[in-house]
């Protein structure tokens, strides 16, 4: 689509809490917010418009920085306005659709610069059958490329209409109608025709406040551009696990089941091994010893076995660091030996009834351990 220009007049300038705002004596921008959409972006003269509010009837232009004339060239950014336009459609497509299935009304409509949601009333709609079949009716209707009209009546002509979701209004009623297909209030920009949407693709639903349905749904560029990245990820998982792409959920399954099995059999063969380190230490009261296949937590477990087997004090350590571990019977405090073990050698760690420490110099505290316990 092509940028928006039109020419109009700084009639006011001000800053409110750091931010410029920009008063024209008419405005083709779109306000941020208004009927749940995004706003319109594009520049005014020099200045680029960062957001548009609107207050009290007045339109605010958000700039970076104020322009340098009152007589200004103005642009809406057209690609952006498509896109927003896009989305909104899209939206009244998917909640006609939804009505028409289910009978089931769109409570509330949120549009994101990534992704949109809408909000249903009826929370047990969200299983990839109801989606689908959402999803095949609204891209119908894109498909059949319907005209969309936007046009004002009077309350009495607007109680003639089938309206989707009325609202009490006052003043002109703005009305948007697709095709022999919804007719709803809207106050909102749009396509001229469903075809420009391109596509609709739901991309997430979810429960929200216990029973309502919140639809995450794509239009247009978006819906390409998110696609595109699925396939791309499609076609890597492809890859790795050297199979056709409508094969790759079966390999990760069986790589699960796997990863299961091999999960069993580790934990046997630490059982194992921990035994052996336990008999290894059997009758030793004071046990300082590298176990470098060992994680942190495997060497936090094995000091306290130690501890249960009649052992007084524990230092196992990795190339990773260490864990301190002591008998309740032995005089020792290991809050003063952590304060020690920081400032001699600089580690980072914590604990009370046991302590858990990462540092490089595992020998060297190994052996400063050492000397601490032999003039206990």
């Amino acid at each position: 689509m092509e940028d928006i220009i039109f020419e109009a007049r700084v009639i006011e300038t001000k800053e409110d809490k750091n931010k410029k705002i920009v008063v024209l004596d008419k405005s083709l921008f779109y306000p941020d917010g208004k009927g749940g959409q995004l706003g319109d972006r594009g520049s005014i003269g020099d200045s680029d418009v960062l957001k548009v509010q609107e207050k009290n009837g007045v339109i605010l232009h958000v700039v970076n920085k104020f322009p340098d004339r009152k007589e200004a060239k103005c642009r809406v950014d057209g690609n952006r306005r498509e896109d927003i336009s896009i989305q909104h459609t899209a939206q009244h497509i998917i909640s006609r659709v939804i009505l028409n299935l289910f009978n089931s009304e769109t409570l509330s409509f949120h549009m994101g610069e990534d992704i949109s949601t809408l909000d249903i009333d009826n929370p047990d709609l969200g299983d990839e059958n109801n989606i689908e079949r959402i999803e095949i009716d609204a891209n119908r209707i894109v498909r059949e490329n319907r005209s969309v009209k936007t046009y004002e009546v009077t309350k009495k002509e607007a109680d003639q209409l089938n309206i989707r979701k009325a609202t009490e209004v006052e003043g002109k009623i703005r009305i948007v109608e697709i095709e022999n297909f919804d007719t709803t209030m809207c106050g909102g920009t749009h396509v001229s025709r469903t075809g420009t949407i391109g596509i609709i693709k739901i991309v997430k639903s979810e429960k929200v406040k216990g029973n309502i349905l919140r639809l995450h749904f794509l239009a247009g560029e978006r819906a390409l551009k998110d696609y595109q990245k699925r396939t791309k990820i499609l076609k890597n998982l492809a890859r790795k696990f050297t199979t056709r792409e409508d094969k790759v959920l079966e390999s990760i399954e069986k790589m699960e089941r796997e990863l299961t099995t091999f999960k069993k059999e580790i934990k046997l063969l630490k059982e194992d091994l921990f035994e052996y380190y336990l008999k290894e230490e059997e009758g030793k009261e004071f046990i300082i010893k590298g176990l470098y296949l060992l994680s942190m937590e495997d060497m936090k477990f094995l000091s306290h076995e130690y501890i249960e087997r009649g052992a007084h004090f524990v230092y196992l350590f990795n190339k990773e660091g260490g864990i301190i571990n002591k008998a309740p019977s032995l005089p020792l405090n290991l809050v003063d030996v952590l304060k020690e073990l920081k400032d001699k050698f600089g580690v980072r760690g914590g604990g009370r009834d046991f302590l858990s420490i990462k540092t490089d110099k595992t020998l060297e505290i190994g052996e400063y351990l050492w000397s601490v316990i032999k003039s206990q």
